[in-house]
C-alpha cells in the first residue's frame, strides 16, 4: 500500500505538466460509447473542429481509447481540457487542469455527502473533485441547488443552468420521430445493489397482459451496469423519441425527458428498501409534479386512462440556450 501511494503520488504530479493544451478530452467512466458521453463527445466533435476531441472511458471499447492503454493514459495525464459525465480517474490531479462537468437529470438517488453508499473518506475527496472543476453544467435549477448541497460546493457560480448535448440530441429526436397511433411506453429503471427484482416491470406479469391486451408498445432498456442490459436493443435517444410517455423510478431520465416535454411515471415498488440502501432526495416533489404508484395496479389504471401529449413550451425554451452552452464551453477551454 505504501508503495502504491508513493507512485500515484508522482503520477499525479506529472499530471501538472499540460502537454496537450488545445486536445478536448471526453472522458467515460460508465457507458462506453454510448448515452450521455456519446452525446457530449459527437456535441464536442462538430462544436469544435478546430481541435482534436478524444474519447477515452475506463470500458474496453471498440470506439475511442481505453484508460490504461498507453496513449489513454498519455492523453489523460498530459492533457488540459476535459469533459465528463461522471468523474475523474482519481491520478490526475486536478489543480491545473479545465473539467466541465455535464449533470445529466436531476438527483432522485442521494448524491455526494448523502449517499449512504459510499464512504466518508470517498465523499470527501469527491466534494473536493467538484470544488476542482471549472465549470459544472445542469439542466434545471433543481438539480444545481442539489449538486451545491451534495458536494459542498463554494463557488456556486461554477454550477451553471445550460441546455446539456444530451437534451439537445433527445429533442432532436423528438424531432425527427415518425408520428404513431400507438401508445408506446419506454421503461427504464436505474441501477440496483440487491438481487430481488420485485421492481422489475419487464418481469411483472399484471403489467405485461396489460401492455398485450390494449396493444401498447413496450420498449424496455436496462441500466449498462444490471443484468439485463445485454438485451439492449436501443438507445436513451431512440427511446426518448418514440415514447409516448416513460417509465421510471429513480433514474435522472425522468427530468431529463421532462425538460423536453415528455410525460413521465415513478414506479417505486421498492421505495422503502432504496431509501434505506442508498437515500432519497425528494425535494424535487415540490418543483416538479411526477404521477407516482408505488404498486402495479394502480400504475396499469393510470396507463388506461393516459392520452397521450407532448408539452413543446420546455422543449422551445431550452433549445434557445444551445449558443449559451457552446459560448460557456469555449471560455472554459481557452
Amino acid at each position: 500500500m505504501f508503495i502504491k501511494n508513493i507512485v500515484l503520488a508522482i503520477i499525479r504530479r506529472l499530471s501538472f505538466i499540460n502537454l496537450n493544451r488545445n486536445n478536448i478530452i471526453v472522458y467515460d467512466y460508465t457507458f462506453g460509447y454510448s448515452s450521455h458521453s456519446k452525446d457530449v463527445f459527437d456535441y464536442l466533435k462538430v462544436k469544435f473542429t478546430d481541435r482534436k476531441v478524444i474519447f477515452i472511458s475506463k470500458k474496453v471499447t471498440s470506439f475511442g481509447l481505453q484508460r490504461f492503454s498507453p496513449l489513454g493514459i498519455y492523453y489523460l495525464l498530459f492533457s488540459k481540457n476535459y469533459a465528463i459525465t461522471v468523474g475523474m480517474p482519481n491520478f490526475i490531479n486536478l489543480k491545473y487542469k479545465n473539467v466541465i462537468q455535464f449533470q445529466h437529470g436531476t438527483a432522485v438517488k442521494a448524491l455526494g455527502i448523502f449517499d449512504k453508499t459510499v464512504p466518508n473518506k470517498d465523499t470527501i475527496k469527491r466534494c473536493e473533485e467538484f470544488n476542482a472543476y471549472k465549470l459544472v453544467v445542469a439542466c434545471n435549477e433543481y438539480s444545481r441547488k442539489t449538486i451545491i448541497n451534495s458536494y459542498c460546493i463554494v463557488d456556486e457560480s461554477k454550477v451553471v443552468l445550460l441546455i446539456t448535448p444530451y437534451l439537445i440530441n433527445f429533442y432532436a429526436s423528438i424531432k425527427s420521430a415518425i408520428s404513431s397511433s400507438n401508445i408506446n411506453i419506454v421503461y427504464i429503471p436505474t441501477y440496483r445493489l440487491t438481487k430481488n427484482r420485485k421492481w422489475d416491470l419487464g418481469e411483472d406479469i399484471q403489467f405485461l397482459k396489460t401492455i398485450e391486451d390494449n396493444n401498447f408498445q413496450l420498449f424496455t432498456r436496462y441500466h449498462p451496469t444490471d443484468i439485463k442490459a445485454i438485451d439492449n436493443k436501443y438507445t436513451i435517444g431512440d427511446l426518448v423519441g418514440k415514447a409516448s410517455i416513460i417509465i421510471s423510478d429513480y433514474s435522472s431520465i425522468l427530468f431529463d425527458s421532462i425538460e423536453i416535454g415528455v410525460p413521465v411515471i415513478m414506479y417505486t415498488p421498492d421505495f422503502q428498501e432504496y431509501t434505506a440502501e442508498r437515500g432519497i432526495s425528494t425535494g424535487f416533489e415540490k418543483e416538479l409534479s411526477i404521477p407516482k404508484f408505488s404498486n402495479v395496479t394502480e400504475l396499469n389504471h393510470y396507463l388506461l386512462d393516459f392520452k397521450p401529449f407532448r408539452n413543446k413550451q420546455n422543449s422551445n425554451c431550452y433549445l434557445a440556450r444551445e449558443l449559451e452552452l457552446y459560448t460557456s464551453i469555449k471560455n472554459v477551454f481557452e
